[in-house]
């Protein structure tokens, strides 16, 4: 039998053809009665990138920027999940419980974090391949989150 799914964490890199992971996410919420914790992560600058920007502006301005990045992805995530439930699920009765967090750090160390933070029972991630070699591989974030995650992994691909 399998375990009943209280909380799912859906990784989203906010790109395009990325909605039937979102339904997936939202299916097996339906059917568990489950929240959905949406994720966005920004990964850091490199070093010599943050070097640069630093040497041409201000760390105010850097700051306030960057907050502001935060803010509006922040706001996109929560416009596509409104529109989706609105157009997948508003003839329907099913309520959901949604949020959506826009995070910083290296990808699965984020997503991993959540995960044990909200103790969730399963993670939802697409996977891109941008080469021929790429589509018998997955990504290297997807890769490294099913090989350290103590939670099950489910991986989507994005055509």
């Amino acid at each position: 039998m399998l375990p009943h799914i209280k909380t799912i964490i859906y990784a989203s890199d906010l790109g395009e053809k990325t909605r039937p992971n979102f339904n997936m996410a939202a299916i097996l919420a339906k059917g568990q009665g489950a929240k959905i914790i949406c994720v966005h992560v920004i990964e850091p600058l490199p070093d010599h990138i943050h070097s640069l920007i630093g040497d041409n502006l201000e760390k105010s301005k850097i700051d306030r920027s960057y907050a502001e990045n935060i803010k509006a992805k922040e706001k996109m995530l929560l416009d596509r999940i409104e529109t989706f439930f609105k157009d997948e699920f508003s003839d329907k009765d099913i309520t959901f419980t949604s949020e959506a967090r826009v995070l910083k750090g290296q990808v699965e160390d984020v997503i991993l974090s959540v995960a044990k933070k909200e103790n969730a029972d399963l993670i939802i991630m697409g996977s891109r391949t941008h080469s021929t070699l790429g589509r018998f591989m997955l990504g290297s974030s997807a890769t490294k989150l099913i090989h350290t995650s103590v939670v099950p992994v489910l991986v989507i691909p994005i055509n």
